[in-house]
């Protein structure tokens, strides 16, 4: 074989490998191409589904709202309290008296969070104008919450015991508290104490200083 039929054929060889390659190559961008578009399309169900669940919270917000949640309100007739029974879910009532120094405390905490959770409906009720619950839900106590989930009373919060025994326990215990009850929602982790705010303590930044008054026993002199 010459030396031209030997470059003849390298070239063809050559020829072949390179369109071999290139088919290769083709073949794989197309299946790229595939993959991306695969990809693309889960996205685009990923975007649809989470529209969706944005557009499903925003109407049960608005549907919250239209039924009074995200503010703590006043219940003036006892049919009232009947009627918040049927209408919400969830619902936490307030029964309270004028002269009980703790019920105020109680209205502080219940405000904040009827604010920040709209999943519940948060109310309150004079018990002196309430002698027909009073009764039927066996209040003896003041403050006493009622805690209303699926149109039943599941738990009756008789005084403070339950919240420490004392009025310092922050609204974050509280929530906790009505979460264990399942009449509220609660994502953070358990309070280590009924006084935790759910806020990390600050930590010092710079070298604590002695004060001038410290005491200093090298100071003293009993000669």
């Amino acid at each position: 074989m010459n030396s031209q039929m030997q470059k003849q054929l390298l070239d063809a060889v050559g020829n072949q490998v390179l369109q071999s390659l290139q088919a290769q190559e083709e073949q794989l961008d197309a299946k790229i191409k595939q993959l991306e578009s695969m990809e693309e399309d889960d996205l685009e169900k990923l975007r649809e589904r989470r529209l969706r669940q944005f557009k499903e919270a925003a109407a049960q917000k608005q549907a919250w709202k239209n039924a009074g949640h995200g503010s703590y309100t006043e219940l003036s007739t006892q049919q009232e309290f009947f009627d918040v029974t049927k209408g919400s879910e969830c619902a936490v009532v307030h029964f309270y008296n004028v002269t009980n120094a703790y019920c105020p405390i109680l209205d502080k905490h219940l405000t904040t969070l009827a604010e920040t959770h709209l999943e519940t409906k948060f109310c309150r009720m004079n018990a002196e104008k309430a002698d027909y619950l009073v009764q039927k839900l066996g209040i003896w106590m003041i403050p006493c919450v009622a805690l209303i989930k699926n149109k039943s009373v599941v738990h009756m919060l008789q005084g403070l015991d339950e919240l420490g025994g004392t009025d310092q326990f922050s609204t974050h215990f509280l929530a906790y508290y009505l979460s264990t009850k399942d009449v509220l929602k609660f994502d953070s982790p358990p309070p280590e104490s009924t006084t935790d705010t759910g806020f990390a303590a600050p930590k010092p930044t710079g070298p604590i200083k002695q004060s001038v008054f410290d005491y200093n026993s090298d100071d003293d002199d009993y000669d």
